[in-house]
């Protein structure tokens, strides 16, 4: 009886957060309810009306780099490989490693059934958008005091267009980077209230090693951090040097830069030794991918050029990632 009663007490706190879960295991029983691809009508001002979401071409393409994934290859990103005079892989991309891991993982079981491959890999997305989720919560709920205004927070982001529609592709920049991003924030969250450095650390090795997305948050998260060291430490120069080099929001950087770096120096040897190992670094797919992407190649992919890539992002952020999904499906053409 006194148990009872002690569940009924506390039954104002666990509430949001039941109404939370209760509200992300409807993703697995009302989303897409095809057990394959499905296909959109898409409009492209530069190639007109064509058939493609990320639900096709982004999934599949995915899940032949996570399917090809093995220690037999060396863990390269390749889509395909020929062996006509020499084996001759295609790579692709310079993505960490770690999401197509997983995806691998999720699928290894179903190697001879394309469908279940399929299934297990969009299962496999989806508990990690509900994942990051949870994450957001615990960690808005510890910043703001409130579970209740933590579980407002987070259902009003991810009812958003983008998160509900992308949420279960099979794509490395998915849910899979959302998850990254949501696990530093946390260990953010949990250094900046307790200090808890080597949980930061930790947490920040795992979301690199899944994504890029994540430096987006550490970028602002570090260099706000070395400036508050270096105001503190009373205005000197040689003070606040000494204040940054012993900060451990510099710590942080660097541990990231360092594991960043280090994952694309693979995926770039690969390729570049792969292609030969006498041709111009310029020229390895990986380097010609981070030069189109930000302007800096005489050859722009349509789309990259930095005024229509703004107007893109003002779209997407302005109308699609903010607002709920019945209200900007229509936006999205």
């Amino acid at each position: 009886m006194e148990a009872a009663a002690s569940a009924v007490r506390r039954w104002p706190g666990f509430c949001p957060a039941f109404l939370l879960v209760a509200a992300l295991s409807s993703v697995f029983w009302f989303g897409h309810d095809d057990r394959g691809y499905f296909y959109r009508p898409h409009q492209d001002p530069q190639m007109g009306l064509h058939y493609w979401s990320p639900h096709d071409f982004e999934s599949s393409l995915n899940l032949a780099l996570a399917a090809n994934l093995s220690w037999r290859s060396g863990f390269r990103l390749f889509t395909r490989q020929t062996a006509t005079s020499g084996t001759k892989w295609h790579h692709y991309g310079s993505f960490p490693v770690g999401g197509f891991v997983l995806t691998k993982l999720a699928i290894l079981p179903f190697a001879e059934d394309l469908v279940a491959m399929t299934l297990a890999a969009r299962m496999l997305m989806l508990a990690l958008f509900c994942a990051a989720a949870l994450l957001a919560y615990d960690a808005i709920a510890k910043i703001a005091g409130s579970r209740w205004v933590a579980v407002t927070a987070v259902a009003l982001a991810f009812s958003s267009y983008y998160c509900l529609f992308h949420n279960d592709a099979v794509d490395n920049e998915g849910s899979s980077d959302l998850f990254a991003v949501m696990l530093a924030f946390h260990g953010m969250v949990a250094f900046a209230r307790g200090g808890r450095l080597r949980q930061l650390l930790v947490k920040t090795a795992i979301a690199v090693f899944l994504g890029w997305h994540v430096f987006a948050f550490l970028l602002p998260f570090v260099a706000v951090g070395l400036c508050r060291d270096a105001l503190r430490a009373g205005g000197s120069l040689r003070g606040s040097v000494a204040a940054v080099a012993r900060s451990p929001f510099l710590a942080v950087g660097c541990w990231a830069l360092a594991i960043g770096l280090a994952l694309l120096a693979f995926n770039v040897l690969h390729q570049y030794f792969d292609y030969g190992g006498n041709q111009p670094v310029a020229s390895v797919p990986a380097i010609v991918s981070a030069l189109n992407r930000t302007g800096l190649r005489d050859h722009f992919i349509a789309g990259f050029q930095w005024w229509d890539f703004l107007q893109g992002q003002f779209q997407r952020i302005g109308q699609l990632m903010a607002l709920p999904y019945v209200l900007a499906a229509p936006l999205s053409g």
